[in-house]
């Protein structure tokens, strides 16, 4: 779809391909959406639905050059309610404050490197691009991290303000790799060689990829913890602050904690500081502008810009 905006959500589509080339049932929807969410493109799933039919569809796997769609989180307005849903034992990780990128390292070394919106990105971070052929000891891979600046003195994580600089550039970007350093931080494999292993449960695709990468200055493993209970689990919590994160992914440790593409759910579990049950206190506000709506807002405001003081 692109930047194209009028009103149709790719779902709208899927729907419409089910009735087009099968019998509109959930069933046949169901199969186009998982094609869908391995390869996120509707044209060729257009393509292959007109030449082969509904079968084509469970044929289709994930391939270095096509982005998977990412899965997502779902979020708990604090540690108890997110370990209540794990069951009181879960892996912690740091959320961190960046880029979320998809790694796809061909066989020959090749790398391409998307953005959650599955924009290609990797001109913008050639300092990824050389760094990671080395960082990982299998070809071809597939990998999701986060990419978030640091400083190269200290090593700390410094406010995602700082990567969006680099976000979209073009020029000058042998500059900003010295201005900005960055550091991606891995948290799922997706490929691992000639295996997927978006079906394996997260402790195997976790473990898998602690043996598949080599960390340094610029790839690096999220840090994660296994936690059982609401004390340990603050603890973590507090240290993933306290060392410049923006909160904890809470994940699941279960059988069934496979890597579910396009979908959100609560096998992923965000929690941030600011999620709270409700403000701590009021806050004064004075609206200082609006944006103009897009999509469904169209024709409206979509938002207000707001000062505090």
């Amino acid at each position: 779809m692109g930047s194209l905006r009028i009103g149709i959500r790719e779902m709208t589509l899927v729907d419409a391909l089910a009735h087009a080339f099968a019998d509109g049932s959930k069933t046949a929807r169901a199969r186009i959406e998982r094609a869908f969410n391995l390869c996120s493109d509707l044209g060729w799933i257009a393509q292959e639905l007109s030449r082969h039919g509904l079968e084509a569809m469970d044929a289709v796997t994930i391939q270095v050059g096509r982005p998977v769609r990412p899965m997502l989180a779902e979020r708990a307005r604090n540690l108890p309610e997110a370990l209540h849903r794990m069951q009181g034992v879960a892996a912690l990780e740091f959320k961190y404050d960046g880029l979320r990128v998809q790694v796809h390292l061909a066989q020959d070394g090749t790398v391409r490197l998307f953005s959650r919106r599955l924009e290609r990105i990797d001109a913008q971070f050639p300092d990824l691009v050389a760094a990671l052929p080395s960082a990982v000891a299998r070809r071809p891979a597939v990998l999701e991290g986060e990419c978030v600046p640091i400083d190269s003195d200290t090593d700390e994580i410094r406010p995602f303000q700082e990567i969006s600089r680099r976000r979209g550039r073009i020029y000058d970007l042998e500059r900003l790799q010295s201005e900005v350093p960055v550091c991606l931080f891995l948290f799922d494999l997706l490929l691992d060689g000639s295996d997927p292993t978006l079906d394996r449960p997260f402790p195997e695709r976790r473990a898998r990829l602690e043996t598949l990468i080599r960390s340094g200055p610029s790839v690096r493993l999220a840090q994660q913890q296994k936690v059982e209970g609401v004390a340990p689990a603050q603890e973590f919590f507090d240290l993933a602050l306290s060392e410049g994160a923006e909160g904890v992914m809470v994940k699941s440790l279960a059988p069934e904690s496979l890597y579910r593409a396009g979908a959100r759910g609560f096998w992923w579990i965000k929690y941030k500081r600011e999620y709270t049950e409700g403000l701590s206190d009021s806050l004064d506000g004075v609206v200082i502008g609006a944006f103009h709506g897009r999509g469904r807002r169209a024709g409206r405001f979509g938002a207000f810009l707001l000062a505090s003081y």
